[in-house]
């Protein structure tokens, strides 16, 4: 009887062991686990603040683009004005040329 009772407890703390052990193993794996997807985690950070870097070096360099084409096109803008400016007072010179050499003409 007390033979018994001994191996039923032997059986109880080897399966209480058993159990501990894999137990054990279960968690060592979930670190792992764990560890891998810290890792994961991390290159993937380090990704997306490399993207954000060139997404904000991207968008200063469309904000200089844009910056420089509103410049451009104020310019074109004063330049054309100055053109039709020329044209009109090469017009008007033009015109006070001919009636000069009518005069002339008229006068001699």
């Amino acid at each position: 009887m007390m033979l018994l009772r001994y191996k039923t407890q032997l059986d109880q703390f080897t399966n209480a062991y058993d159990e501990i052990a894999r137990l054990k193993n279960l968690v060592a794996e979930k670190v792992k686990v764990i560890s891998i997807l810290e890792k994961e985690r991390s290159s993937l950070n380090k990704v997306h603040r490399q993207y954000q870097k060139e997404y904000k070096g991207q968008e200063s360099l469309e904000a200089e683009h844009a910056e420089r084409m509103r410049r451009l096109n104020e310019e074109l803008r004063i330049s054309k004005a100055k053109v039709a400016k020329y044209k009109e007072i090469h017009s008007e010179l033009e015109s006070q040329l001919s009636r000069a050499e009518e005069k002339v003409r008229r006068d001699s």
